[in-house]
């Protein structure tokens, strides 16, 4: 009878042990997908996107031209997100975006949704200068020390949101069921008149 040297029988168990794993693997991709649904909380809405379809807002830009904005509507997209340890679950995520835009360099953008980890984000872009980190968004109802009070174009506005781009290049101030007061960025200052 001839004798298993040392070499083969490691290959042998080298061999079996990938055969178990191949197995074990190909069982665990057969399990029933189930959907969750991740949407944002609309009651937010007021708060974080007080603009409609058809919004204008009236801003002044360095004190000296006056831009309308103009509402491109709320674009809402589901977003399909199956990556995940089984590769067998879809999570759909809600999300939702406004454009208002003055010009092709004049415009900010708003987006609302939904994540798997993180709960529901907001951030807003302005221009090409900068986006924001992602806010949470009860950050946009409730805030948190400090409470900024600003004067806009002889008008006061209390409890001021001041949120930064992510570059810090960037100032937003926003307020609820208002919107967008004021943003600068490295080149210009926009202020709403209305």
């Amino acid at each position: 009878m001839k004798q298993i040297t040392i070499c083969q029988a490691k290959c042998l168990k080298l061999l079996t042990l990938i055969t178990i794993l191949l197995f074990f693997s190909n069982c665990s991709k057969d399990c029933k997908p189930e959907t969750f649904n991740n949407n944002v909380d609309e009651s937010y809405l007021p708060d974080i996107m007080p603009y409609s379809d058809t919004s204008t807002r009236l801003f002044l830009k360095n004190r000296k031209d006056t831009l309308l904005f103009k509402s491109l509507g709320i674009n809402k997209q589901i977003i399909k997100d199956d990556d995940n340890v089984e590769g067998c679950d879809i999570n759909n995520l809600e999300n939702l975006t406004l454009i208002m835009k003055a010009s092709d360099t004049d415009y900010f953008e708003i987006k609302y949704y939904a994540t798997k980890k993180e709960g529901t984000l907001a951030t807003i872009r302005v221009n090409q200068d900068g986006i924001t980190k992602p806010n949470d968004y009860g950050n946009f109802r409730y805030y948190y020390p400090p409470i900024t009070s600003v004067d806009i174009l002889f008008t006061s506005y209390d409890t001021v949101n001041v949120i930064y781009s992510s570059n810090n290049l960037c100032t937003i101030y926003t307020k609820p069921k208002i919107g967008i007061l004021k943003f600068q960025t490295p080149t210009n200052v926009y202020e709403l008149i209305k």
